[in-house]
């Protein structure tokens, strides 16, 4: 049986991110939900505070 080898040509793979690592893209929309929820608001009430649709606050 023959080895071949495959040639690196300089091309990596792209970093991917972890799949349990938390989204840090809109983490003040995050606190501002979160502390929402916590002085009584339901959980689409607090989305729309935010600035976000209803939908999304139930996700």
């Amino acid at each position: 049986m023959t080895i071949r080898k495959i040639a690196l040509d300089g091309r990596r793979r792209d970093k991917t991110s972890s799949p349990d690592r938390p989204n840090t893209t809109h983490r003040e929309q995050h606190v501002m939900f979160w502390c929402s929820i916590r002085r009584g608001f339901s959980s689409e009430e607090a989305a729309v505070q935010v600035g976000t649709s209803a939908p999304v606050g139930s996700r």
